[in-house]
This record gives structure tokens, sequence and C-alpha cells, in this order.
């Protein structure tokens, strides 16, 4: 059993290694804002006025699960998983000292990804709400975007990353499921939600000037 953890763990750090050791000054900002929370905040308000404007009166109880949803993957991977396996993140990794490329500094240990288990249980709770395809691709190619930004910062291997993913997924389908039939225990027809064309060309635009507006502003940071 040892020995096939070591062997994971060597095919993890290789692996991380090809894909940070690819970097230039520009998505040096570029990935440290797109890694932020905090600048996708129009986004997120944007999702919030979709479901309500789909939902109505259902709203609340969706925004209530999705919320819980990616609090549960949050706390699951920040505050269980990160101290009791105590995995140190790459760039404080001994092994690896002078071939981690990093552009800031961060608590010590990474497994799981917290990042990929906000990112992907959000993806899949809308995903799963919205049903439409285009808006499953955007969401989950965002997603995969904002967890490949940790590894470039040198913040996660990719096998962190990847539990985080599944574990936000599997939350966020049951936390869906849950909400789905709260609002439809009572009914003889489950309701249905789609965006409309508009709606989802709205998403484009909020996440197409957010992502050029990084650009622009993370040519100015290092």
């Amino acid at each position: 059993m040892t020995t096939v953890l070591d062997w994971l763990d060597g095919v993890d750090k290789a692996l991380f290694l090809a894909l940070n050791g690819h970097h230039n000054a520009f998505f040096d900002g570029f990935m440290w804002l797109y890694s932020d929370k905090w600048v996708w905040l129009p986004f997120y308000l944007l999702l919030i006025f979709l479901m309500v404007n789909t939902a109505r009166k259902n709203a609340v109880w969706y925004l209530l699960f999705v919320v819980l949803a990616i609090v549960a993957a949050d706390q699951l991977a920040s505050g269980w998983c990160k101290p009791f396996f105590a995995r140190l993140r790459p760039l404080y990794a001994t092994d690896l000292q002078g071939l981690v490329h990093s552009v800031a500094g961060a608590d010590l240990y990474g497994f799981m990804s917290s990042h990929a288990a906000n990112c992907f249980a959000l993806a899949m709770f809308t995903s799963l709400y919205f049903k439409r395809k285009s808006f499953t691709i955007t969401m989950f190619a965002w997603a995969a975007l904002n967890a490949y930004s940790r590894i470039y910062l040198g913040m996660h291997y990719p096998g962190d990353l990847l539990a985080g993913a599944l574990s936000g997924m599997g939350i966020a389908w049951g936390a869906y499921a849950l909400a789905h039939w709260l609002v439809n225990r009572r009914r003889h027809k489950a309701l249905q939600y789609q965006l409309s064309r508009a709606e989802m060309q709205s998403v484009w635009l909020v996440l197409g000037v957010t992502v050029f507006l990084l650009g622009v502003c993370g040519r100015f940071l290092f």
C-alpha cells in the first residue's frame, strides 16, 4: 500500500512540475487575480439574479442549498482534510525547493483544494439547476481554469484539485437533489428551469468582461 501511495505521490508531483513550469509575467498577474474569489462577485450576483428570475418564490430553497453545498465543500476541504492529511503545498515541499514557480505565499497545507471544491460545487449545482448544455460547459470550463490557476501559482498538486473537485461535485449533487425534492414534493410534475438564449449571453458577457479586466489589471501586478 505504501508503495502505491509513493508512486501516486511521485506521479502527482511530476504532473505538477510539468504544468507549473510554463509561466510568464502576464499570466503571473492574471492567474493570481483569476484565483481570487472576490473578483467574481459580479458573476455570482448574476447567477443569483438568474435563479431568482427563473424560480421566483422557490428560489429561496435553491439559493439556500447552493450556499450550504459550497460551505460544506469548503469546510470538508479546509476545515477537516487539510489539518488531517497535513500535506504541504508544493511551494513548501522540501523535495521541490527551487523547482516551483510561485507568485505569493499561503498557509501550509493543500489537500484537498478548497478552491476546487467550491468552484466545482457551484458549477455542478447551477448546471443541474439551469439544465442548458452551453451553460454547463461554460461553468465547468470556468471551474477548471480556476483549478489550473492553483497549479500555476504553486498552491496545489493536481491530486489536491481532483479530490476537491470530486468532493465538491458530490456534495452539490446531493444538495441539489434535496432542494429539488423539497420544492417539488407536493407537485404532480417537477418544475424545470432553463436559461434563455439572452440569459446565457448575459453569462458570457459578464465572464468575458471580467476575464478581460483581469488581463488588463494583471499586467501591472508582477
